[in-house]
């Protein structure tokens, strides 16, 4: 439903902020959660209750799923491991430190390619063919088809109606991004720079580099004039 890149993964309010947006966008909620026990899922499980009804959510490691540990895999093939090798590569550097400067240049940088990546890896995986199984009870074929025409599969949509007033409630309770990919005031700055210079958003990882080079040094420069 959502294969979202921010600045944070960790805040609950966040995360509960991609499941509403979902929710919204659907009119409604599933009738089944599942999650980890990370604290980042803690809304979200309220949420669901609040939504869907008590034991709506349920708790489990995700190792025993084994959809979603295929799903990982794919991920990690298709788009996380170049950008861990590429992003990695800039702890090589003579004068790379784990600055909030250079965390918010790689941020600022980086996040709208690697959403673009994201969303194509979510597309593709929507798309493709799960096969036939042995369990007569898992259906078969393509994810976005069986989502949006069940009834091809002898089945209902089990999407569970939601109240616009709870709908309501949850919502106040989540924070959603907005257009700053990293610190506020330093994103403000950067787009200041990137005018200054008449420098244009990367499209490739290459470009995404290069302009993480030349905003560096103006930042830096600026930081430390005397340097």
């Amino acid at each position: 439903m959502w294969l979202n890149v921010y600045h944070t993964s960790s805040n609950p309010r966040v995360i509960a902020g991609y499941y509403m947006e979902t929710v919204t966008e659907l009119l409604g909620c599933p009738q089944m959660v599942r999650g980890d026990m990370g604290t980042e899922n803690g809304h979200i499980a309220r949420m669901q209750s609040l939504l869907s009804g008590e034991e709506s959510f349920l708790y489990g490691a995700s190792m025993h799923n084994q959809r979603i540990e295929s799903f990982w895999c794919t991920l990690r093939k298709e788009c996380s491991q170049f950008w861990m090798d590429t992003l990695g590569s800039l702890k090589n550097r003579a004068d790379f430190t784990v600055s909030a400067v250079d965390i918010s240049l790689i941020q600022f940088c980086f996040t709208a390619l690697v959403q673009r990546e994201l969303d194509a890896v979510r597309a593709i995986w929507n798309s493709h063919r799960i096969r036939p199984s042995k369990n007569e009870n898992v259906p078969h074929g393509r994810p976005t088809v069986m989502f949006s025409m069940p009834e091809i599969f002898h089945t209902k949509n089990f999407l569970k109606a939601v109240d616009q007033r709870d709908v309501n409630i949850c919502m106040s309770e989540c924070v959603f991004r907005g257009r700053s990919t990293c610190d506020p005031e330093m994103f403000e700055l950067l787009l200041i720079y990137m005018t200054e210079n008449n420098l244009s958003p990367p499209t490739t990882a290459r470009e995404g580099l290069k302009l993480y080079e030349k905003l560096r040094t103006s930042v830096l420069n600026d930081l430390h004039p005397n340097m």
